[in-house]
């Protein structure tokens, strides 16, 4: 395995992980949101603290949701062979028949 091919490999995982964090963090803000709109509430937090964590937390989870959507692009553009190092290989190649 190639350090880039490492590398595209931990970029994908943390995509995926951040992906996911991102979504459970969204929808415990959405949890928080849905909590103080019943007016159930107990007692427990204030309903401006409540607002205020679930609204947190969601700008968390859409913030963590983007950045994974950046390293998965991140992973593919680095997953594609430059056209630099093709062209050097077809170079190569052709020496080596050559010769």
């Amino acid at each position: 395995m190639t350090r880039a091919t490492t590398t595209s490999a931990c970029l994908g995982n943390a995509a995926s992980t951040m992906e996911a964090t991102g979504q459970f963090i969204w929808a415990v803000g959405s949890l928080f949101q849905r909590l103080l709109d019943s007016g159930d509430e107990e007692g427990v937090l204030s309903p401006s603290m409540i607002a205020g964590v679930g609204h947190g937390l969601r700008l968390v989870g859409v913030r963590l949701q983007q950045d994974a959507e950046h390293y998965l692009e991140r992973v593919q553009s680095d997953a594609k062979p430059s056209t630099q190092n093709a062209e050097s290989e077809i170079v190569s190649a052709n020496v080596a028949v050559s010769v």
